[in-house]
């Protein structure tokens, strides 16, 4: 009997102590719960949703079944991605509490609203404000949802790519800039191996820029030129100023400059312009008349000098940040801002729409789901009715009579007004230029490089040219005796020998070239393609050659050093038999004695 009544103390103490121990790993469970959770709000309330996320997880695997959790962690999906995880989550989140609160039905709402199920995304907002305090607030969600159903029930022909592996990572890519004929595609990255090799106080690695080339239609792998374009700071792709500004983009021309502006970070972002003026400054930043009471940003002028994308919180997007388009009106005007649609927009954010200058090809940022990281670049194929843009875009190496390359100073003119529509300068290590032309325009463009003879280019397009490449090479001549160019934007009419107006900034640009080499003489000289009678011909180059050289003396060049000489068509430098031959055979040149 005594041994009995000791197994059953024996039995009844070890029950003790095992549900001592239960209890007090129960208690420690609830006690690294909570320690978890309280973890994870103050990193939330910090915006540090990395770290919140990583503790809000923790508490979650030890209590899935905790309504406030489950809402928490939606909610860092929904900031940080992928935000398909969650709509699950933000559902848990409602019907495992007895009375949901708003900010539940918010986030669940939210969730549904990005994964593009809008009439469940509506009624959960509606539900999210039931005291109308928020009233400005939902309704502008509601109409998002709105339009969201408007443009997928009306889908657009785009195709949309992610760019890849070779060019996104499991980190952020953003800001793409290409150069018009799609050669180069520079972004920006926060991925490990920056030049500073820093990490932020939100957890990312700081932004650098990186460059690819294209290479048979794919990009290469991206480089990370360093230093100086890269610090150890961060480096985007923005413009600088004393406020918060970014995402600057020039116009073709070069003269006008369009660009985000906030008083700073967390302010709302608007759209502005400036000009510049004489003496190469810039006018007054002016507001763009399309900014709304919300966000807009990312704003980028296409090579035909006149339709503008950019992004925006407002307007008509059906969600977050949406690509849109306006046209630059006669008058300084603008049409009505124009969504893309879907599938370019998406409930996400949409930004940094970039377009090659043919209209076929752009590229463009966006944080949906399906991409290598929270923010992806992607491709876009325009739809097949696109309109052409009208445009040429004129490229090609400048190099010396040696065949090295060249950093010369690319003029361009429009030859009706005289007036300078664009200045570039070619690459000092490769001299390679490119320079966008929009159509509509007689352009005289002008290479130019000290201790060398300047080049010119007569470029004529009509209003309806549609899109076209040239590629012109140029080699510039040494300015010695012997040398020789063609003096292209020359005019005469037909069969005529008086100077037409469009010549004025061409023959001022020789004058120019004459006063700044006071000892040289020149040569102009006459030439005419075979048409008609060889008399004639040569009666006529022989006057137009003299009416350049008038031109000269009467702008103080003493007529010393200008000779004036007609060839008719004895020095043909293409064949006759074509009509581009004859064109290049009617011709004035300038040759240094």
């Amino acid at each position: 009997m005594l041994i009995i009544k000791t197994n059953l103390m024996t039995n009844k103490t070890l029950l003790i102590c095992l549900l001592s121990i239960l209890l007090l790993l129960t208690t420690i469970n609830v006690q690294a719960q909570d320690k978890y959770t309280n973890k994870g709000d103050k990193a939330f309330e910090g915006k540090q949703f990395f770290e919140a996320l990583k503790n809000y997880e923790m508490a979650l695997g030890a209590k899935a079944d905790d309504p406030y959790l489950n809402m928490r962690v939606a909610q860092c999906y929904l900031i940080l991605g992928p935000k398909s995880k969650a709509l699950t989550l933000a559902n848990n989140a409602v019907k495992l509490s007895e009375k949901p609160t708003p900010e539940m039905y918010f986030t669940l709402a939210q969730a549904l609203h990005i994964s593009h199920k809008f009439d469940e995304a509506i009624a959960n907002y509606q539900k999210a404000d039931p005291s109308n305090s928020n009233k400005k607030a939902i309704s502008k969600y509601i109409n998002e949802c709105g339009y969201g159903k408007q443009y997928l029930g009306q889908p657009k022909d785009f195709k949309i790519t992610n760019a890849g592996p070779i060019v996104n990572t499991q980190h952020q890519e953003y800001l793409p800039q290409i150069t018009a004929d799609l050669s180069k595609l520079f972004f920006t990255s926060r991925r490990p191996g920056s030049t500073g090799g820093k990490v932020a106080e939100d957890g990312l690695h700081y932004e650098d820029i990186y460059i690819s080339n294209n290479q048979g239609g794919a990009w290469s792998p991206p480089v990370n030129p360093g230093g100086p374009l890269n610090t150890e700071g961060h480096d985007a792709l923005p413009f600088n100023s004393a406020m918060f500004e970014t995402c600057a983009s020039l116009s073709p021309d070069g003269r006008t400059l369009f660009f985000v502006r906030a008083m700073d970070f967390s302010s709302q972002r608007d759209l502005y312009m400036c000009r510049k003026t004489t003496g190469d400054n810039w006018s007054k930043a002016v507001k763009l008349p399309f900014n709304t009471e919300y966000d807009e940003d990312s704003p980028y002028m296409h090579p035909d000098g006149k339709t503008l994308y950019f992004s925006s919180k407002g307007h008509t997007t059906m969600g977050g940040y949406d690509v849109f388009k306006v046209t630059m009106l006669g008058g300084g005007g603008w049409s009505k801002p124009e969504n893309l649609g879907y599938p370019m927009n998406t409930a996400g954010n949409d930004l940094y729409f970039v377009l090659g200058a043919e209209g076929k090809v752009g590229y463009y940022a966006s944080d949906k789901d399906g991409g290598l990281g929270k923010q992806d670049l992607y491709s876009v194929r325009m739809p097949i009715s696109a309109k052409e843009p009208q445009l040429t875009l004129m490229k090609g190496k400048i190099k010396d009579a040696t065949g090295n390359s060249v950093e010369a100073k690319i003029t361009v003119n429009d030859n009706q007004t005289g007036e300078v529509l664009g200045e570039y300068k070619s690459n000092a290590e490769t001299g390679e230029y490119l320079i966008a032309l929009p159509s509509d325009h007689n352009y005289g463009v002008t290479i130019e490089k000290p201790g060398k003879l300047f080049y010119s280019e007569n470029v004529y397009l009509s209003s309806n040219a549609g899109f076209k490449q040239e590629k012109k090479d140029v080699v510039l001549a040494d300015s010695k005796a012997g040398s020789k160019i063609v003096l292209k934007n020359v005019f005469f009419d037909t069969g005529k020998d008086q100077l037409r107006l469009e010549s004025k900034t061409e023959l001022a640009r020789v004058t120019k070239l004459l006063q700044d080499n006071p000892s040289i003489k020149i040569e102009i000289s006459g030439h005419t393609d075979n048409v008609g009678s060889e008399e004639i011909n040569q009666q006529l180059s022989e006057k137009r050659a003299k009416s350049v050289v008038a031109f000269l003396i009467q702008n103080g060049i003493p007529a010393a050093r200008l000779k004036a000489v007609g060839y008719g068509s004895k020095s043909p430098v293409a064949d006759n038999t074509t009509e581009a031959g004859k064109q290049l055979n009617r011709r004035t040149e300038l040759k240094i004695l």
